[in-house]
């Protein structure tokens, strides 16, 4: 890696690919999901989650895998995962989710039930649906807020919404997180190999892009060799 130039300009992204400690000795696959890792550990906090709140994570992608990981390390209780991916919802729950509802076969509603009445303290986007999140807010508790992580169709698309006030308009910062994921990496706290699937060589890129296609993988991860 280039020595830091303090003159040059960097841009936002660039930031967030720091330097790896050598002696953390994992290897380049474990590596390239470092930035997912950052992403949602540094998410997690910037809404102001902590030791005892409860959360609902809405999606079972690898996005929503993190949040549930990092989540659960605070002490979130419960942390609920509402998805439509039986497989991933069920991969979800071993990485430490309390509860799973999959909503094409359940009631979102019933975290009324789980929480005793109480709702959450803390909705997670993680789907880019815009009404399916705008269906959760009667979910939340009465200080409860929706935080939208996901890429929505358009704009901000909540900024007009009547209960604007129930949400959190943050993002991630990786950069804070950096030295937090290499030394849970290096205490064997984190185990990267938990948010990939698959790894293939870049010749079977269609292959890969055809097992998220059809939801058999849930991150692929591509070795180019030379």
């Amino acid at each position: 890696m280039k020595e830091e130039n303090k003159d040059a300009k960097i841009s936002s992204y660039t930031i967030y690919q720091q330097k790896i400690p050598e002696d953390l000795n994992i290897s380049p696959v474990d590596a390239t999901i470092f930035i997912t890792l950052k992403e949602t550990s540094s998410f997690i906090f910037n809404i102001g989650a902590k030791f005892q709140s409860s959360i609902l994570i809405l999606g079972s992608g690898p996005v929503a895998m993190g949040m549930v990981y990092f989540a659960k390390l605070i002490g979130c209780q419960p942390v609920i995962v509402a998805g439509r991916n039986q497989k991933t919802l069920n991969y979800i729950e071993k990485i430490g989710a309390d509860y799973i509802i999959n909503t094409s076969q359940e009631r979102i509603e019933q975290i009324k039930e789980i929480t005793d009445g109480k709702e959450v303290d803390f909705i997670i986007d993680t789907t880019g649906d815009k009404e399916f999140v705008l269906k959760t807010i009667s979910l939340l508790s009465k200080n409860g807020k929706i935080a939208p992580y996901a890429s929505y169709e358009e704009d901000n698309p909540f900024k007009d919404n009547e209960k604007n006030k129930k949400f959190i308009f943050t993002g991630p910062s990786e950069e804070k997180t950096h030295n937090y994921i290499c030394e849970l990496t290096k205490k064997n706290i984190l185990k990267p190999q938990l948010f990939y699937s698959h790894v293939l060589p870049f010749e079977e890129v269609k292959y890969g892009f055809k097992l998220i296609r059809e939801k058999q993988g849930f991150k692929v991860v591509f070795k180019m060799e030379g």
